[in-house]
């Protein structure tokens, strides 16, 4: 299925993209799409290498923390066994509201 995209290109490269179509007979349509296709695979390239060099970084982390693992077991089991989250915090329907107070206070 194909879709339609509107794209706005400066007038250089409108230009630039007649001339190489005209050249290599083939449609400024199709240049666009090879073109974003080669970009779109670069840039998911680049990423999976970004990836696994953050991924490669964490594994060292660990190596270096032999308590990373476990750390992360606790943390989470205290999440889970937690009833009450004081971090969480809680609405209080008998405080006045900041802006009342504020403006209490503009008032004295």
């Amino acid at each position: 299925m194909k879709n339609r995209s509107t794209v706005r290109l400066d007038e250089g490269v409108q230009e630039a993209l007649a001339r190489l179509s005209k050249i290599s007979g083939k449609t400024k349509n199709r240049l666009i799409n090879e073109a974003v296709a080669s970009y779109v695979k670069d840039q998911a390239l680049a990423m999976a290498h970004e990836a696994d060099a953050l991924h490669q970084a964490l594994k060292a982390y660990q190596t270096k923390d032999p308590d990373f693992e476990a750390a992360i077991d606790r943390f989470v089991e205290a999440e889970a066994d937690s009833k009450t989250d004081p971090a969480e915090g809680t609405v209080d329907p008998t405080s006045e509201s900041l802006t009342a107070h504020v403006q209490h206070l503009v008032d004295a």
